[in-house]
């Protein structure tokens, strides 16, 4: 039903006249729902959705007055970011904020409102398209508003290389377990690493990382149930001395690497035996070399 309403064209949806509006409002809510949840935000046919809203009076009414509707936002919508965080009310947004120093002034307007409402997100996507201090700017906003302390979710992605902000996290919200990062360094807060249950990282040899800094963070992921590592810079093997680091609760680890000197921090892990390994290489001859350690159960 969802699919055959999103290829209907409005017209052809009035003509359906008093059956529709007739629908009980509970159903109304879960159908206008899925339509929602089958759009991403952050593509251009993200906010699709809303021609529920111009079927009929009662079907705007609905869904005017169902705030969760109107959480998905990304700034680059302009104007009508800003309307829809308008109409989201308290409920908890999730907010993809896309910084660029080519904003037009509706997109500019909507970043400040996202960042004004940032305390009740509760996923944070920013984006950055070029290489200014925008990042360094919004961190600076966000230390004076505070982080939400209903973020689940944090993703944050660069075109260049970029610092992690720490200071944003000196009050970590409990409820904190994903983070995705692009050309972002390491985080390094053990308070924040504990927390987290998933963990992304894309990087390319912009945004050096050593295996002593991917060791020394990973020693603190014991909730890390899905770690995704994409780096196609050279990371060397980890210093004499280092101590196998055993990720516990890992049930999936997915790694793409740009040459086989950068596997040989594999050496240093300890997974529970159960894991899924999926790895990706550019190498073609020899072919890597997994260690028969990596296995072991813990």
């Amino acid at each position: 039903m969802t699919s055959a309403l999103l290829a209907m064209d409005t017209g052809d949806l009035k003509s359906e006249g008093n059956r529709i509006s007739c629908l009980p409002t509970d159903l109304l809510i879960v159908i206008f729902s899925t339509l929602r949840a089958m759009e991403v935000a952050l593509k251009i046919h993200g906010r699709r959705w809303i021609v529920v809203s111009h079927v009929c009076r009662k079907w705007r009414d609905v869904a005017l007055a169902f705030s969760n509707l109107w959480t998905h936002v990304s700034t680059s919508w302009g104007s009508i970011a800003t309307e829809f965080i308008r109409r989201s009310g308290i409920a908890p947004l999730k907010l993809w904020i896309l910084l660029t120093s080519s904003a037009s002034h509706p997109e500019i307007e909507a970043v400040n409102l996202a960042i004004a409402h940032i305390f009740h997100a509760c996923e944070l996507h920013i984006s950055v398209d070029d290489e200014t201090d925008l990042l360094q700017d919004m961190w600076g906003k966000m230390r004076l508003i505070g982080c939400s302390q209903i973020l689940t979710t944090i993703s944050l992605r660069s075109t260049h290389k970029c610092e992690f902000p720490h200071p944003l996290f000196q009050n970590i919200p409990p409820g904190l377990r994903v983070l995705e990062m692009t050309m972002i360094c390491l985080p390094s807060q053990p308070g924040l690493l504990r927390q987290l249950t998933r963990l992304k990282i894309t990087s390319t040899n912009r945004c050096r990382i050593s295996s002593g800094d991917m060791m020394d963070m990973l020693e603190f992921c014991v909730q890390l149930t899905d770690f995704d590592f994409r780096y196609f810079g050279r990371l060397g093997p980890p210093s004499s001395g280092t101590g196998i680091v055993t990720l516990p609760s890992l049930q999936r680890m997915s790694l793409a690497l740009g040459n086989e000197v950068s596997m040989d921090f594999l050496y240093y892990l300890k997974l529970p035996a159960d894991v899924s390994l999926v790895i990706k290489s550019r190498i073609r001859f020899p072919s890597p070399v997994l260690p028969a350690e990596l296995y072991a159960r813990v």
